[in-house]
């Protein structure tokens, strides 16, 4: 079950996480409406999401020191001073909520 969970976790899609660990979709569609998988799933899915987070929140410090040397940079092109509002890695599109 733990392969099955993590399968899920990281394939793109179902289909490809149950042909991971050898089992039909059908199959692992079946697994996930078990109550211990599902909770075993929302734990896992839980830590990766930290993982994520905490991950992106360090690489957040240096990308944004990054864009302001550029930006501030008297030889860059103008094109590289101007960030767009696109850029939604750099604001959370949500709240983030601590675990506190």
């Amino acid at each position: 079950m733990e392969e099955a969970i993590a399968a899920v976790l990281t394939q793109r899609n179902l289909n490809e996480a149950a042909r991971s660990v050898g089992v039909t979709s059908s199959t692992l569609l079946c697994w996930r409406k078990q109550l211990e998988l599902q909770t075993a799933y929302r734990e896992a899915h839980s830590a990766a999401q930290g993982q994520s987070i905490a991950r992106m929140q360090q690489a957040s410090r240096a990308a944004v020191s990054t864009l302001l040397k550029v930006m501030v940079d008297p030889g860059a092109p103008a094109s590289a001073a101007y960030v767009p509002p696109t850029a939604s890695w750099i604001t959370p599109s949500r709240p983030l909520r601590l675990n506190t």
